[in-house]
């Protein structure tokens, strides 16, 4: 992943901007989802120089999370609602560190996964 990070940095320029969204319920409430903190957080475990407030905040959660990561994310919200509607296996793969290299870039309003062709670089 730390090399993957590297050349998007050399390619977009060192800003990185990630965005764990959260959920908005039924209700119209936004749910913080633990889930996305955590991995904006694996993330930001490869990155180097400074980092906001914001990310260090996701970086401790991961750091603090990842020996039981999987135990984690199975606990959480969403983790639980997932393996109740029969996803446990997707779950289980969510927890996978470095197990993909497709990074989303937002592209034209839209993210388009940006494997192969960045990479080769």
């Amino acid at each position: 992943m730390q090399k993957l990070l590297r050349i998007l940095q050399k390619k977009y320029g060192s800003k990185i901007s990630l965005i764990p969204a959260g959920e908005q319920w039924a209700d119209k409430t936004l749910r913080v989802a633990f889930e996305d903190l955590v991995g904006a957080g694996a993330i930001i475990s490869y990155l180097t120089g400074s980092i906001s407030p914001e990310s260090k905040t996701a970086l401790t959660i991961f750091e603090s999370s990842k020996a039981n990561l999987t135990k984690e994310i199975n606990n959480c919200s969403s983790g639980k609602e997932l393996i109740d509607r029969g996803f446990a296996n997707d779950v289980l793969l969510a927890c996978e560190l470095n197990s993909s290299n497709n990074i989303p870039l937002l592209t034209n309003n839209a993210y388009v996964g940006q494997a192969g062709q960045v990479w080769q670089t």
